[in-house]
């Protein structure tokens, strides 16, 4: 896990935002230390930035992450952490069922 966030850190470090992964006692972690999208989330109330990259990153690592802290909240970087044993929400949704019978999910 912390080989594939360490190559998600480099691709996200080619985009021009500063980022690296932390290990620590419950697991590696990616820190972003700038802002993706600076012009979008510019007066702190763009939430829905800061749920873009979290499912981006999910789908990129195969797992979903928490965003465990955020720099519109005042931290210094935004920390993303994987979960365990989870699926990221594009693989969920692609798994919906249709009942065959009604069409309906």
């Amino acid at each position: 896990m912390e080989a594939r966030l360490t190559n998600m850190a480099s691709g996200v470090s080619r985009r021009k935002v500063p980022a690296h992964v932390e290990t620590a006692a419950e697991g590696p972690v990616l820190q972003v230390l700038a802002c993706p999208f600076p012009d979008l989330a510019v007066d702190g109330n763009h939430r829905q930035v800061c749920e873009l990259e979290q499912e981006m990153l999910s789908a990129a690592l195969g797992q979903s992450v928490q965003l465990e802290c955020c720099r519109l909240d005042g931290h210094e970087h935004c920390q993303f952490r994987p979960v365990p044993g989870s699926l990221p929400m594009a693989v969920l949704d692609e798994a919906i069922v249709v009942n065959p019978k009604t069409e309906k999910v």
